[in-house]
Order: structure tokens, then sequence, then C-alpha cells
């Protein structure tokens, strides 16, 4: 019988009359780390003095330690930050760019972190935001790996390249260690975007070769939201700033300037290090990979045979460990039409047909013109699940 599934619902927080399929967007946090967080505020609330003089500083050190060898970094390369977007802001905010500069990112960026570009673009005026355009069937990681180049080659005057590590939509595990390469050997900075990568897949953050990386802890580690770590090469340690200046000015340390910022909650970073014990203590990353990887690609299969559609097409190489994407079928009381404006609408009223009906709660998005559902597994989910979610979209086909 295994450990995973129904048996270890009762270390979450999660409704047990609702199907959950949606780890990827929110995560859910593990009871224990959850319930040393509300001990924390409690803690706050009695004594705010000596919490924020006296108890803040250690605890976000203790902390932060553990964090650094989860991601393998040097503690003092790493700062908490609320979620993987904001660490992004930060880097591309406190970054000088002069007008004629180049930022290049892909259409797959998730939207939070292209409309930081723009605002970039739109402050200093004159910036340059180029985009990689895959297309829906591109065919190998090597290919993927060539249309990055091509821009490169064709724009001298980027600075800056944005890469996820496994993107939000569709769910694609990147050729990272090519893309870096390609990226250095134009001299260029790289930003990786790693919002679904702790947790997922091991990291070694000091040896991965990017100038900045931004990572949530709150998605597959099991931290309370929101919780993220921003990691910068000790060469930008200087040039980083958080979103507010606080207590600590330029001359501090990265930690200094990063783990004080006024009287905001930040117990969710203090329990960090419960939810990482928490996560080994469920089996760690081989155990919960095995059940989770195995799960999704038979979850998946079922669905595309019950709905008579397809998987969208990564190779096997670049498929993300505990997420996919599938077809959805036509559905006859939710006609998508795709080049209209309100296309998004459509998929979001079919999210809410399911909640609504089902209390199955999943993400249906809109790619290449066609509606798509992703599929987002973890260690509590069964593939009981997904054959109520593949159900349940047969019964809005008639």
């Amino acid at each position: 019988m295994s450990k995973y599934g129904t048996n270890i619902r009762n270390r979450f927080l999660l409704n047990p009359d609702h199907v959950f399929l949606n780890h990827g967007s929110f995560g859910a946090a593990g009871i224990e780390p959850h319930n040393l967080r509300i001990k924390l505020i409690d803690e706050m609330e009695c004594q705010a003095d000596v919490w924020f003089r006296q108890k803040i500083w250690q605890t976000w050190n203790d902390n932060l330690r553990s964090v650094s060898e989860f991601v393998h970094s040097e503690p003092e390369n790493v700062v908490f930050v609320s979620n993987t977007t904001t660490g992004i802001g930060c880097v591309m905010r406190s970054l000088k760019f002069n007008k004629g500069d180049g930022i290049l990112m892909c259409n797959w960026t998730y939207q939070a972190v292209k409309n930081i570009v723009n605002y970039v673009k739109n402050e200093i005026g004159n910036i340059e935001v180029y985009t990689v355009t895959i297309p829906e069937d591109f065919g190998t990681s090597q290919h993927f790996v060539s249309l990055y180049e091509e821009q490169l080659r064709k724009h001298s005057n980027i600075k800056l390249v944005i890469i996820d590590y496994i993107s939000s939509v569709p769910p694609c595990l990147m050729p990272l260690t090519e893309l870096i390469s390609i990226v250095k050997k134009y001299d260029k900075m790289v930003l990786v975007d790693g919002a679904h990568a702790p947790g997922q897949v091991p990291l070694d953050l000091e040896s991965l070769g990017c100038d900045f990386f931004a990572g949530n802890l709150h998605k597959w580690c099991y931290v309370p939201r929101g919780c993220a770590v921003l990691w910068v090469d000790p060469k930008y340690h200087k040039q980083i700033f958080p979103a507010t200046i606080s207590r600590f000015g330029n001359d501090n340390s990265l930690s200094q300037l990063f783990y004080y910022q006024g009287t905001a909650d930040t117990t969710q970073f203090f329990v960090s290090k419960s939810a990482l014990d928490f996560y080994e203590d469920i089996g760690g990353h081989e155990s919960i990979s095995k059940y989770c990887t195995s799960l999704i690609e038979q979850s998946a299969n079922m669905l595309v045979k019950k709905w008579n559609t397809q998987h969208f097409p990564l190779p096997d190489d670049m498929k993300a460990p505990f997420m996919r994407i599938i077809r959805l079928p036509t559905l006859a009381k939710f006609p998508i039409t795709p080049n209209k404006e309100n296309f998004t609408e459509d998929v979001s009223d079919i999210m809410s047909h399911l909640w609504d009906e089902f209390k199955i709660q999943t993400v249906c998005i809109k790619m290449y013109n066609k509606a798509w559902i992703r599929l987002s597994v973890n260690v509590y989910n069964t593939f009981e699940d997904y054959e109520k979610l593949g159900d349940a979209i047969l019964s809005m086909v008639l």
C-alpha cells in the first residue's frame, strides 16, 4: 500500500470533499509548518518588540541556512522574498539598463514577468524587448536552444536573458544548462525564473551558471504562502535592492537589505526549515518524484484516451516532472471561439463549472488558439482524482 494518495491527506489542510488538482498555482502547505507559523504569529503578537528587535534576525538566518543547503547555495548569496515575481522585480528594477539595451524572453515567459519587463522598458525608454517565438511543435531540445541563439546572434545589444527553469504554461523543463551556456557564449546576463523548480528538481544554484535565480518554496516544498528565494551572484550583491528600502542601507549585506521589511509579517519565511523537514519526512525528492512522475504520466495518458485528444507536443527530456497539459475536447455546453477577444473567459467558464458542479479545482488555458487543461500532481493526489476529472469533462461534451 502506498504511503501517498489518500493515506497522506491528513498531513495537509485540504478539504477532503474537494478534488484539488492544481498544486502548481499556489501549492499546499504541510500541516506541521502551517501550525508552527500560527505559533510564531502568536509569539509575535504577544511581544512585538522582542520579536522584531531580538528574534527576527536569528530566525531569518537559521531558516536561510536550511534553505541554502536545500538549493546548494552559499547562505550569503540567497535571500527570502514573498514570491518569484517579487524577486524578479527586485532584480529588474535594480539593474542599470541604458537606452538601446535589449532584454530577451520568450512567448512562454510568465505574464507577470512580461509585465515587469514592459515596466522597465517604459520607465527607461528605448529599451528593446526581443521575444523568442516558440512554435507549438518545435521538435527537439536542440532546436529549442537554437531559437535562443538565433536571437542572440541577431541582436548584439541584448544585455539580459530571462529563462524559465520550468515554464508555467506549457509546463516545460527547459534545457537550462545548454541555454545558459549559449547565453554566456555571448557574454550576457542570465536571470532564471525558477518558480516551479524547488521541490520538482534538485537544485545546485552555485554551479548553475546564471547571474540571478528566483524560485518559489510555497509551490512544491510545502512552505506556507508566500515564500520564495532570490539567489544573486556575489558580483551583483551591491547592485540588487529589495522593493522596500527599510532599516538597512546599501552598505550592508544582501541579507540585511532584504530581511527587515518594516513590520511586515514574514513568519512564512521562518517555517521554511520546518517545511523542508516535512518534505524529507514524507519521503524526500526521490520518493516524492517516483510517485508524482508515475501518477502524472498514467493520468495524462488516461485522459488523452478518454477524451480522444492530445498531449502538448514536448520531447520527453523537456516534460516537467509533476505537470502536463493536454488538449480539451470540444465541449458542447462551453463552445470555444479561439479568435474572439474573450477566449480566456471561455476557458474560465470551464474552470468555474468544474468547481461549481464537481468541486474539482484545476486550470484551463489558451495556447496556440486551442483550449488546454493543466495537470499538477502531488503526493495527496490519486489516479481516481483524475478519473473524476475525466468523467466531469465528458459530461460537458454532451
